[in-house]
């Protein structure tokens, strides 16, 4: 799929950060969603409703 380039300074967006995995003395968030007040693409805009962030195994 090809996207429409984004403007060369980007867009303001919230992250939002979720499902924090605790590991021994350390935690670690495993989801995000970006937010932004401009309008993306819809499938720009799904790709970042659930990211999964990497969580390294125990």
């Amino acid at each position: 799929m090809v996207h429409p380039p984004l403007p060369a300074n980007g867009y303001p967006a919230t992250v939002e950060l979720s499902r924090l995995q605790h590991q021994e003395n350390v935690s670690y968030y495993s989801r995000a969603v970006v937010r932004s007040s401009h309008h993306l693409p819809p499938d720009r805009a799904a790709e970042l409703r659930d990211v999964r962030l990497p969580v390294p195994e125990p």
